[in-house]
């Protein structure tokens, strides 16, 4: 219940500044109707497990709207295997944790300029849990997994295609049992090196015209 309290704590407090703007949905409205562009990058971030401190890494996809709502999906997992001792009545085994997700995101942006950004990511997450005994490694159990995360990020843009990058947030459990609870609820955090893979991208196949320009009226060859 308490972590329930503090999740809707940080909801209302980061959320209530935005929506209280009358313009907010109207920005939102208005950038959907611009062609999108399409976002592809890795996502990665600190959070805690059992009080542990564990990264998480990420892939993910989706459209960016005129660089002010963006909308996709992404694949997290631990970046590295995470063990522990856990009761599993009647025994006690140790056993590694696993947890992966599928997680669509929509995210609105702040603040856009040539080299600063900041941004509300929402994430809501579905994929599961899993104990494997590393003594048999046999699976102790799986369970199925739904949650919520709300962060706040920013980076600054050194060059074009690097940039440096922080943030905070929160991950909920929505549903599950107390191990899930345990496991996934935490506050999450990063700060990281932002490469802009489209940039590159740009830059090694620059966009050409597929027909050349018409010559100007009266310069026309015989």
């Amino acid at each position: 219940m308490r972590k329930r309290i503090v999740i809707g704590a940080w909801l209302l407090v980061t959320c209530l500044p935005i929506c209280s703007h009358g313009q907010f949905l109207d920005s939102i409205r208005s950038s959907l109707r611009e062609k999108p562009k399409f976002l592809f990058g890795f996502d990665s971030r600190r959070s805690f497990l059992f009080s542990s401190d564990a990264a998480i890494f990420g892939i993910k996809a989706g459209l960016d709207y005129g660089s002010k709502v963006r909308m996709g999906a992404g694949y997290y997992f631990l970046s590295s295997p995470f063990y522990r001792k856990f009761i599993t009545y009647p025994d006690t085994v140790y056993a590694r944790f696993d947890l992966a997700y599928f997680s669509p995101y929509i995210e609105y942006v702040l603040l856009h300029d040539t080299h600063w950004e900041c941004s509300v990511p929402l994430q809501l997450g579905f994929g599961s849990i899993g104990l494997r005994d590393t003594a048999t490694g046999e699976n102790v159990r799986q369970q199925g997994i739904t949650l919520l995360e709300l962060s706040i990020v920013g980076h600054y843009k050194i060059w074009d295609w690097l940039g440096v990058g922080s943030g905070v947030g929160y991950r909920q459990a929505l549903v599950g049992s107390r191990i899930i609870e345990e496991s996934v609820s935490a506050p999450i955090y990063l700060v990281k090196l932002k490469i802009f893979t489209g940039v590159i991208y740009r830059k090694f196949f620059p966009k050409r015209d597929d027909d050349p320009p018409p010559p100007p009226p009266g310069l026309s060859g015989s």
